[in-house]
């Protein structure tokens, strides 16, 4: 594993853009909502994926078995610790940050053993696995979402309203966005974003520091001071992409913007 050589220049530049101040940010609800459905829904049900998939398929493949080992203890070791007065904010930062730093050095060892087509099946066939197993009822709500049943809803206003087409679209934008909130249901992956709406097109997330990037200190990843490209890819993008692929009601696009920390992804409703 390569060492982290640290010049006084980058330890005053190199640091989380996610160590921001101020009460709201550190301990509102957004910062509740972020680390809880964190700890709840992706690493209780995902934390396993590195200790009982990744590490028994590298040290299979490894000629060194032992050494595996000491890297994962090495890895472990790098956890920050959530203290007692820590805020909801900072937890999601330090448990968010463990999850991401585990998962890229597990995706850069197996890079090294198996072919392109294995390692991305292992990764994202796992993955998807994971989510459609652990958490089903939120995959099944999603996919059970119809543009059809906003436009139901919203047709009971439009005499009411009398404002026609205007006001029931309006309408509709406020509705499916209220369902896919990301500052609800995805700020907990990507932090914060902007939301656009299109009622042809779907909505689409804009998100100019995605979470993934900058949680963590990039001092103290698997390759120092380098993006999380194979989590970014195989892991939000593959496995988002494989459990809504479209062939139910939900369709997700994500686009990287690699080696930038910004991404955008787009979500579209299939309609009856």
């Amino acid at each position: 594993m390569p060492e982290a050589v640290i010049s006084s220049q980058q330890k005053s530049e190199v640091i989380s853009s996610y160590k921001r101040p101020g009460l709201k940010w550190n301990w509102g609800i957004r910062a509740w909502i972020d680390y809880t459905i964190l700890a709840l829904v992706l690493v209780k049900n995902t934390k396993t994926m590195v200790s009982d998939t990744y590490l028994p398929v590298l040290k299979l493949c490894s000629p060194d078995p032992d050494k595996v080992t000491r890297q994962y203890e090495d890895m472990l070791a790098r956890r920050e610790k959530r203290k007692l007065f820590d805020s909801p904010r900072e937890r999601w930062r330090k448990l968010y940050g463990s999850f991401i730093r585990e998962s890229e050095w597990a995706l850069l060892e197996l890079r090294k053993y198996l072919s392109k087509e294995d390692y991305e099946e292992l990764v994202i066939g796992t993955g998807a696995y994971q989510v459609e197993t652990k958490i089903p009822g939120i995959i099944a709500w999603f996919n059970n979402i119809r543009l059809e049943n906003a436009e139901k809803n919203g047709s009971d206003d439009r005499e009411e309203r009398g404002n026609g087409k205007s006001s029931v679209k309006n309408y509709l934008k406020k509705f499916i966005i209220g369902i896919i909130d990301p500052g609800v249901y995805c700020g907990f992956l990507i932090g914060e974003s902007k939301t656009t709406m299109d009622l042809e097109k779907g909505v689409t997330f804009e998100i100019d520091d995605c979470a993934w990037h900058s949680v963590g200190d990039m001092r103290d990843l698997p390759v120092p001071n380098q993006i999380p490209e194979q989590g970014c890819q195989m892991i939000c993008k593959g496995i988002c992409e494989r459990v809504f692929n479209g062939e139910s009601a939900v369709r997700i696009d994500f686009d990287p913007h690699l080696p930038e920390k910004s991404c955008t992804f787009k979500v579209e409703y299939r309609r009856n």
